[in-house]
């Protein structure tokens, strides 16, 4: 589930209030994929002021924006319209909105709804984030107490655990964890996800097996092999289920990259930059809306590179982007797919990324 209150706030402020994002990133101290985060609703600014450059507060943010609105508020270029419009798109509560609407076209009011946005996105979240902690419980119709297990499924970059039992078949166990994560709201669209599933396991000697979520097959059969991963191949939209064997499991850890600076670079230009490849295929490129990660540059295409998960194995493809896609100094040719390593140096044209595979 993607929160975006925030994100849609600050996005719509801008067209309204014809708010420059260059100038506004530039005003913040941050760079431009920064703020596109914040819009795609991927992270929040601080709460407080630290004082750190990527650090900035919600309290900044909100000024930045209210410089504009008072400007254009003293000018009488403001649109009552306009921004009721705007009011009624937002996922705000409608006391939120009507406490809101004595506001407008007054001192403060852009400072109240960001910082209304903000409040509620972060409530949101938490809700969400505790309701990815509540356990969810799937039986066979004759559960006996000793056959009990307790499993845990990585969802995406999320994980939720379920109490089920050796008996349960393999789908009505899959069927019933999504049924809850619709009632809970954490996943979109019933007719998505109801399909036929199957079970990939990889064992201990990395032999991958795989076996049908059908009413016959049982976890009791899985249990029998000696696996290290269980994995429903059905996706959840761009995620894929994955079932531990182990009660007690350690965090998945994703690889990421991080930028190498330029140290005769601006300021805004060297702000460190990290971000997880959190999917198992991941596209880099200038448009937020076909890109997992955006670098905003004109030199970058919309879609300029895929980096993708095989077998364990990670790769990297060109997707016929003008100023071309480079693994340490090579230039890749259009299409053209390499495996790429810890250590290596990406390089998307004059932005360059260090690959880093944590240990674990």
């Amino acid at each position: 589930m993607n929160i975006k209150i925030f994100g849609d706030t600050i996005s719509d402020l801008q067209r309204i209030l014809f708010v420059n994002k260059i100038e506004c990133v530039n005003k913040l101290g941050i760079s431009m994929d920064t703020f596109e985060n914040w819009e795609k609703g991927r992270n929040l600014p601080n709460a407080g002021n630290s004082g750190a450059i990527k650090g900035v507060s919600i309290m900044t943010v909100m000024e930045v924006f209210e410089d504009q609105y008072q400007k254009r508020l003293n000018r009488g270029m403001l649109d009552r319209e306009l921004l009721e419009e705007m009011m009624s798109c937002l996922e705000l509560p409608d006391d939120t909105k009507s406490y809101l609407s004595e506001y407008m076209l007054k001192p403060e009011f852009v400072k109240r709804l960001i910082e209304s946005a903000y409040e509620y996105h972060s409530l949101c979240k938490n809700r969400t984030d505790f309701l990815w902690k509540k356990l969810i419980e799937v039986y066979s119709n004759n559960c006996l107490e000793q056959n009990k297990k307790n499993i845990e499924l990585q969802i995406g970059s999320k994980r939720i655990k379920v109490r089920s039992d050796l008996g349960v078949s393999l789908k009505r166990l899959a069927e019933g964890v999504v049924e809850e994560l619709l009632r809970r709201d954490l996943i979109e669209n019933v007719f998505e996800y109801m399909k036929q599933y199957s079970f990939q396991v990889l064992d201990k000697n990395k032999k991958i097996h795989t076996i049908r979520a059908d009413e016959n097959t049982y976890l009791r059969d899985i249990e029998e092999i000696s696996y290290e991963r269980l994995e429903i191949v059905e996706r959840i939209g761009e995620t894929t289920i994955i079932i531990s064997p182990n009660e007690e499991i350690d965090e998945i850890i994703y690889p990421f990259m991080e930028r190498i600076l330029d140290t005769d670079s601006s300021q805004a230009e060297t702000i460190a930059e990290r971000f997880k490849i959190f999917k198992d295929n991941f596209i880099i490129g200038r448009i937020s809306e076909y890109s997992d990660y955006v670098i905003s540059s004109r030199v970058i295409g919309q879609r300029h590179a895929l980096i993708n998960l095989e077998s364990g194995r990670y790769f990297i493809t060109d997707l016929d982007s003008r100023n071309g896609t480079f693994v340490n100094g090579q230039r890749l040719q259009p299409r053209e797919k390499r495996e790429i390593y810890g250590d290596d140096i990406i390089g998307f044209v004059k932005f360059k990324y260090l690959f880093i595979v944590p240990e674990n």
